[in-house]
């Protein structure tokens, strides 16, 4: 209080008041994580509903149709031919979530797709003015279409996750997703065997006719609460991408004979990958049914991924679930729930390959194994049939 002429004034000095604004800033420092906290909370309770409504979308599939989509190859598609025999489009190459977006209140869009594709049947040239997610060597769409949109670049909230938010803004800007099928404890799409032991298969009978088997609540004798349908991962800037959750290591004349730690052993420092050679991207459309919207369930949450030169679809690649949210991944399970799995998720023995372990079933041939996962907890959620009962992570 200071006091002028004899008579009183009610105000601060200097110091009080840089006091106050101390006790303002620091009061401000305590609130702020807080908020974050709460902001991210919301963020992942949207995530896991939009994994919950595509759950929901996948049980209306089967009930329509009796099967679950194929990862590509799918039979709604493979019917789409030019007169020379040839795939309208690479209809070959379509996702399984195009199958659900009549599910997800996006049929509209979905028969735009089916128009483009009646349309280029009258026309041998196959790339043609039809939808072809692989345009101009890219998976955006670059190709000349009926009225210049290519419906594989619309955004879809649902394919989303909205602690992501590079998947909105990054270049191309749409038509991403985060979301990534259980591909199961092995990197194999055997044509020969049918062997994976994850939720899709990749081939219809159209394609491979020794795997044109589909999967059905029926093929999930685990137990559809013991079975992961599928979960997050965090969308790459570009090719160039180096974080640990993000970036895809490219480690030319890697092979399926690599273990899965070959690939954790890319982890750097600070969420860094050790190295700035990096290969495809993930989640970088929602309409291309490769390998960079699936994911393998054997290194654990937040990992780092590995292809072998760039290849999206290849044998050898790891692609690890993960996410911006604090500790782990949501992970949408067959029974239409949605449970949040720990980056400290048990994962066994990832220095051996798969079905290298006592009881496996092993043949010979590691892709041929049955039997219990080699990469415990996380790996029995990804598979579908090891006669595991351990329930969810």
């Amino acid at each position: 209080m200071l006091k002028w002429g004899g008579g009183s004034i009610h105000a601060f000095t200097l110091v009080e008041l840089l006091v106050v604004i101390a006790i303002i800033g620091i009061l401000i420092a305590l609130l702020l994580p807080a908020v974050q906290a709460a902001r991210e909370a919301a963020r992942r309770m949207q995530c896991t509903n939009h994994l919950k409504q595509i759950a929901l979308a996948e049980h209306n599939f089967h009930d329509a149709h009796k099967r679950f989509p194929h990862a590509l190859h799918e039979d709604t598609w493979m019917g789409y031919r030019h007169p020379d025999g040839g795939y309208v489009g690479n209809v070959n190459l379509y996702s399984y979530f195009l199958c659900l977006l009549p599910f997800i209140e996006q049929s509209a869009l979905y028969d735009q797709v089916r128009a483009r594709c009646e349309a280029g049947k009258s026309s041998n040239a196959i790339n043609g003015y039809e939808c072809n997610i692989e345009a101009g060597g890219g998976i955006n769409g670059s190709l000349p279409l009926i009225d210049n949109v290519n419906p594989f670049t619309t955004s879809i909230t649902y394919f989303l996750c909205p602690s992501d938010g590079d998947a909105r803004t990054q270049s191309p800007s749409k038509g991403r997703t985060n979301y990534a099928i259980n591909h199961g404890d092995t990197q194999e799409w055997n044509k020969e065997t049918g062997c994976v032991r994850g939720m899709y298969t990749a081939g219809s009978s159209d394609w491979w006719p020794n795997n044109g088997m589909s999967r059905t609540l029926a093929s999930v004798s685990d137990g559809t609460s013991n079975t992961a349908f599928f979960t997050e991962q965090v969308t790459s800037k570009n090719r160039e991408d180096i974080r640990v959750k993000s970036g895809v290591v490219d480690i030319s004349g890697m092979s399926r004979w690599n273990a899965p730690s070959a690939c954790a052993a890319y982890r750097g420092n600070e969420g860094a990958l050790k190295t700035s050679s990096t290969a495809s991207i993930k989640g970088l459309s929602w309409g291309d049914g490769r390998k960079n919207i699936s994911v393998n369930f054997q290194l654990p949450p937040n990992d780092p991924s590995c292809h072998d030169n760039g290849m999206l679809w290849a044998d050898s690649s790891y692609n690890t679930a993960s996410s911006n949210h604090t500790g782990g991944v949501n992970v949408a399970v067959c029974d239409g729930s949605v449970t949040f799995v720990s980056d400290s998720v048990n994962c066994g023995q990832t220095n051996v390959m798969p079905g290298y372990h006592t009881g496996s079933g092993y043949t010979g041939d590691w892709w041929r194994w049955t039997g219990r996962s080699s990469y415990c907890v996380w790996g029995s959620f990804g598979s579908i049939a090891g006669g595991e009962s351990q329930g969810t992570p």
